[in-house]
């Protein structure tokens, strides 16, 4: 067996590509909880499944089969780099002080 790395262009090139795949992801799935909330707003504001059906290029039957079991959805929230050391930071900082009040 050979153990060669692969050249550095390459792995470059998949990370990107890894990056690219996980921020189409991350916003897909905003876009359907998007998409989610704003059919259960137009359903609470009394708008029908009919026009919410032809909005989306649906029938009435498929909106509501798709819809009307919707618990109001919690979008995913990516975390950013800077609120990751924040909360490090802070549990960090909490374990000292719970570290020296032990003390």
């Amino acid at each position: 067996m050979h153990n060669r790395k692969a050249p550095e262009p390459f792995l470059s090139k998949i990370n990107d590509a890894q990056d690219e795949i996980y921020k189409a992801q991350r916003h897909y799935d905003n876009a359907r909880v998007d998409l989610d909330i704003a059919v259960l707003e137009a359903v609470a504001a009394g708008v029908s499944w009919q026009t919410i059906g032809n909005t989306l290029g649906i029938t009435k039957v498929t909106a509501w089969q798709r819809f009307a079991k919707v618990d109001p959805p919690r979008p995913k929230l990516p975390l950013n780099q800077a609120k990751i050391r924040e909360i490090e930071s802070n549990a960090a900082l909490a374990l000292a002080e719970a570290w020296r009040s032990d003390r």
